[in-house]
């Protein structure tokens, strides 16, 4: 099965996900990493096909607001279900549904943003625990994909759980920024043209972050007058507190521009923001010789 749109790098990242498809046995597949980092792009693209149902969570949302878009996104394969009033009721719908499908292939149950339907006073891990136990581990033709940009509640309240989740995932995909390679990869499937060194530089800049890749157009470059709009210098708004690094713990209220000095090191903050944090008062931190 191909992509409908091409996939850069995350070859172990594919190969894994498809070999959940072919399976004689349920999957559930925890995938994790920073934000923009292309974890909802890749499942999408890659399980497009497959796909039964999909819904996200809702940042800060309250149950009724999960519950909510959890019906929105169900509607959209039964038009009469009514509204769940708690995440137990959700789950025993889904549970229908799938089980009232003909189809004997692989079906995709994909949750993104899981840590945010996790909300107060809501169970929805209990519930999910329980769908997962009960329903979903019986079925050989069942791929759970749950997604989350919250590392730390990933590992810890889903991986590394020691209740109803216990040893309950499969797979684990911890996505990671592109490398070199990938980023130049990208660069050229969006046409833009850039040397190598132009390339690197561009790189310690945004870190091989898809999202942030994708901004660069073609004709743009990491030369001053050329340069994309996420790094170009901003200018500070008036009356905004400024401080050149997390170690810096002056700061001052000021109306100048972005390049006004650092109150305690006195280098300009325009020239701080292209450093590299590590090197922020790495003098400071250097033993004296």
């Amino acid at each position: 099965m191909q992509a409908t749109n091409p996939i850069i790098g995350r070859k172990e990242e594919c190969d894994l996900l498809l070999s959940a498809l072919r399976t004689p046995r349920p999957e559930l597949i925890a995938v994790f990493g920073r934000r923009r980092i292309g974890k909802t792009f890749l499942i999408r693209n890659l399980y497009k096909e497959h796909v039964l149902m999909e819904w996200s969570g809702i940042h800060r949302g309250t149950l009724g607001d999960q519950l909510k878009a959890f019906h929105e996104a169900f509607k959209k394969k039964r038009k009469n279900a009514p509204l769940p009033t708690d995440w137990m009721d959700a789950f025993a719908l889904l549970a229908k549904h799938i089980s009232e499908q003909r189809s004997r292939k692989k079906k995709v149950i994909f949750i993104d943003e899981f840590p945010w339907l996790d909300s107060r006073r809501s169970r929805f891990l209990s519930a999910f625990s329980h769908f997962w136990n009960s329903f979903a581990s019986t079925r050989n033709d069942l791929v759970v994909v749950i997604c989350g940009s919250a590392a730390s509640y990933m590992i810890d309240n889903v991986i590394n759980h020691k209740g109803g989740l216990h040893n309950r995932i499969t797979q684990r995909i911890h996505l990671r920024p592109f490398d070199l390679h990938e980023t130049e990869l990208l660069l050229r499937q969006n046409k833009v043209k850039l040397t190598r060194y132009d390339i690197l530089q561009l790189y310690m800049a945004m870190g091989g972050v898809p999202y942030y890749l994708q901004m660069v157009e073609p004709g743009e470059s990491v030369a001053p007058g050329h340069r994309p709009p996420l790094l170009r210098p901003q200018r500070l708004p008036a009356g905004s507190s400024t401080m050149c690094s997390p170690r810096c713990s002056t700061s001052r209220r000021t109306t100048t521009p972005s390049c006004a000095p650092c109150p305690r090191c006195g280098r300009a903050l325009r020239a701080h923001r292209c450093w590299p944090r590590a090197n922020w008062h790495r003098a400071e931190r250097s033993p004296a010789r």
